[in-house]
């Protein structure tokens, strides 16, 4: 197989140097502090990523491979700036500025933006409440881990997800306080 269709397949827009610049970031094989009493742990706790894993070694390749997964499933499950512009019937530089202006959020991979689906409703309209809500969502929250948050049903919002809840009229000062509490929690 070559390289390059594993590119294509699971990085769909990515360069392999762009690749290869995001995973640099995964920790080394060896390059843990932890104890080998912590690295087994992980290998038995770990989630089924890390099962069954049984040196430091192991788990590295483990987590490198959990962040590939991350970051293509990120990046395939996001819509580019050229999409949303269409899908809004906008001018790229529009949509440059309602991300400037809090409207829109998007997470950056080399150098190219990205737009989660999740703040787009049908017949080409943002969601509600994006100017509110976007100023909380905390810097380092992982662009999945926003998804996972603003799709799944909540109990706080009558078993609704926050995407639902503010698609029928909801509140967006209650998912930015919920956000904003993720940022301190």
């Amino acid at each position: 197989m070559e390289s390059w269709d594993v590119l294509q397949r699971h990085f769909g827009g990515l360069t392999a140097d762009e690749v290869d610049a995001e995973l640099a970031g995964v920790p080394a094989t060896g390059a843990s502090p932890a104890s080998q009493e912590a690295a087994d742990y992980l290998a038995r706790h770990g989630g089924p990523d890390l099962q069954g894993v049984t040196v430091r070694g192991e788990i590295h390749q483990r987590r490198a491979l959990v962040a590939a997964r991350t970051l293509s499933e990120s990046v395939r499950s996001a819509l580019t700036l050229d999409q949303v512009a269409q899908e809004l019937g906008l001018s790229k530089s529009r949509v440059s500025h309602r991300l400037s202006d809090g409207g829109l959020w998007a997470f950056t991979v080399q150098g190219r933006r990205y737009f989660p689906r999740w703040q787009f409703i049908p017949d080409g309209e943002v969601l509600p409440g994006m100017t509110t809500i976007v100023p909380a969502i905390p810097p380092t929250l992982h662009p999945l881990a926003l998804e996972a948050f603003m799709t799944a049903p909540q109990t706080a919002f009558d078993g609704r997800s926050p995407v639902e809840w503010l698609a029928g009229g909801g509140d967006p000062t209650v998912i930015a306080d919920w956000l904003t509490g993720m940022a301190h929690g």
